[in-house]
C-alpha cells in the first residue's frame, strides 16, 4: 500500500472533519425537527382540549338556558290557566247568583197572610189575623187609589210623591222591596247613551242583560243616586235603581233599554275586508256585537261617570259607551234636514 503524502494526509483529515460536521448538523436538524413536530402536536392537542371544554360550557349554558325558558314558559301557561279558570269560575259563580236570586224571586211568591196556625213569631194567631187584615186593608186601598189615578189620566206621579219598586217580592224573597227615590232631584236628568257589547257566551240574550246590570252596579260605585230611566218617561215603572231591578225578560227589559229591532244575537260570517282581521271560530262565524242605548240621571257629571266605568265596562267585553247628543232615543232626520234648509230651526222638535 502507498503511503500517503502530507498533502494528501491533510486533505482527507480535512474531508472527514467535513463530513462529521455534516452528520452532526443533519442529526441536530432531525433533532430540531422532531422536537418542532412534538411542540406542534402538543399545542394542537391543548387547542383540542381548551376547544372541547369550551364547547361542554357552550352546551350546558344552552341547556340551562333552555330549562329557564321552559320553566318559565310552563309557569306563565299554568297561570295563564288558573287566571282563565278563576275567571271562568267567577263568571259561573255570578251566573248561578244571578240565576237563582230570579227563580227565587219568581217562584217563591209566597201568601202574606199564610203562617203557622197557632203562632208564629211568638205573636199569638189572633194578633196575626189582625195584622194580615190590616195589611189586606193597606192593598185594597192602594189599588184603589191607583184606580183612581188611571181614572184621573195620572199614570205619573206627582211631584213629591212615592212609587213603589215593581218587582214582586215575597216574604222569603232575597230580593227587598225599597222605596224609589222619586224626591231626589238629579243635578243631571235623562243623559243618553250608545253602547255596544261583543256576545261571546252560549246565552247571549242573557249575556247582554247581565252585562247591563254589572254596568250599573259600576255605576253605582260612582254616584249612589245614579238610574236608569224609561225610554217612555211616562212610563214610571221602567225606572230602575238598582242592578237586581233589571229584569232579563227583554219584554221588560226594553222598557228601559233600547235594543234595535234589528240587532242579530246570532253568530254570522264576516263580510268585506272584516274577514282579514276579525277573530272567528272554526266555521267561520264571528260572535255578534249589539248595540243599544239607554238614559240616565245622576248627580255626578255625566262624562266623569262614563271615563271612571269605560275601563271596567270594556274589560268585560263592553266596546263602545259615549253620551249621546241627541237627546232623544228615535230622531225624524228627514224631517229636521228639510226644515234646516228651510228655515234654518229645529226648535220645534
Amino acid at each position: 500500500m502507498a503511503r500517503l503524502s502530507p498533502a494528501e494526509k491533510k486533505l482527507a483529515k480535512e474531508k472527514a472533519e467535513e463530513e462529521a460536521a455534516a452528520a452532526r448538523r443533519l442529526k441536530e436538524e432531525k433533532e430540531n425537527a422532531e422536537e418542532e413536530e412534538r411542540k406542534n402536536q402538543l399545542n394542537m392537542k391543548k387547542k383540542e382540549e381548551e376547544e372541547q371544554r369550551d364547547r361542554k360550557r357552550e352546551e350546558k349554558a344552552q341547556a340551562r338556558l333552555k330549562k329557564k325558558l321552559e320553566e318559565d314558559a310552563a309557569k306563565k301557561v299554568k297561570e295563564a290557566e288558573e287566571a282563565a279558570k278563576k275567571k271562568q269560575e267567577e263568571d259561573e259563580a255570578l251566573d248561578k247568583a244571578i240565576k237563582e236570586a230570579v227563580r227565587k224571586n219568581m217562584s217563591m211568591d209566597v201568601e202574606e197572610g199564610k203562617g203557622s196556625s197557632d203562632e208564629e213569631d211568638g205573636q199569638p194567631k189572633k194578633k196575626r189575623k189582625k195584622k194580615d187584615k190590616d195589611k189586606k186593608k193597606a192593598r185594597k186601598d192602594r189599588k184603589a187609589a191607583a184606580k183612581v189615578g188611571e181614572e184621573a189620566g195620572g199614570a205619573v206621579p206627582g211631584e213629591g210623591e212615592e212609587i213603589k219598586s215593581n218587582l214582586r217580592t215575597g216574604r222569603f224573597s232575597p230580593i227587598k222591596p225599597k222605596r224609589l227615590h222619586r224626591k231626589h232631584n238629579h243635578k243631571f236628568k235623562r243623559e243618553h247613551v250608545t253602547a255596544s257589547k261583543l256576545l261571546t257566551k252560549d246565552d247571549k240574550y242573557l249575556e247582554l242583560a247581565l252585562s247591563c246590570r254589572a254596568f250599573m252596579a259600576e255605576a253605582k260605585k260612582v254616584d249612589e243616586t245614579f238610574v236608569l230611566e224609561p225610554i217612555d218617561p211616562k212610563n214610571v215603572e221602567g225606572r230602575v235603581e238598582r242592578p237586581a231591578q233589571l229584569p232579563i225578560n227583554y219584554t221588560d227589559l226594553t222598557s228601559t233599554i233600547k235594543v234595535s229591532e234589528n240587532a242579530k244575537f246570532e253568530k254570522s260570517k264576516p263580510w268585506g275586508n272584516k274577514k282579514k282581521w276579525k277573530a272567528v271560530d272554526e266555521d267561520g262565524l264571528e260572535d255578534p256585537e249589539v248595540y243599544f242605548a239607554f238614559a240616565f240621571s245622576c248627580d255626578v257629571d255625566p262624562d266623569d261617570l262614563i271615563e271612571r266605568v269605560i275601563h271596567e265596562w270594556r274589560r268585560q267585553g263592553g266596546n263602545r259607551l259615549e253620551l249621546s247628543e241627541l237627546e232623544c232615543f228615535e230622531s225624524e232626520t228627514a224631517i229636521v234636514i228639510y226644515n234646516l234648509l228651510h228655515d234654518g230651526s229645529t226648535a220645534h222638535y
